[in-house]
């Protein structure tokens, strides 16, 4: 063998035990590590009160007379709400060449449907 085969045989070594270390070093160390009993110790405020979030202040709402980020001033002010969309009967049923609607699989409806000893579906 000459030198060069020898290096990169040393390099992929050095390589695999590396990514093995790194693997062990970054999913398994604190697993053996041998545990800390934990202590608590008592607070010196009010235990089990969450702090209080203060007076509210002025709101950042937006006015009707404050410019967009574009500088286009917002108009009016009353909010008008979205249409429901329209009447069931208008709907289309195809919409961009494919159909909206799922049809039905079959006429009737199954009832009393189980599972036999063979994993199939009994209707």
């Amino acid at each position: 063998m000459n030198a060069k085969k020898i290096f990169w045989i040393i390099l992929f070594t050095i390589v695999v035990l590396g990514a093995g270390y790194g693997l062990y070093y970054n999913f398994f160390k604190a697993a053996f590590k041998p545990e800390v009993p934990v202590t608590n110790t008592p607070t010196t405020g009010a235990g089990g009160v969450l702090p209080s979030a203060g007076e509210g202040g002025a709101k950042g709402a937006v006015k009707p007379s404050t410019p967009l980020p574009g500088g286009q001033p917002l108009t009016g002010g009353a909010v008008t709400p979205a249409p429901s969309g329209p009447a069931p009967s208008v709907v289309s049923q195809i919409a961009n060449g494919g159909v909206t609607v799922a049809t039905p699989v079959v006429a009737s409806p199954t009832a009393g449907a189980a599972v036999i000893a063979n994993g199939n579906h009994k209707y």
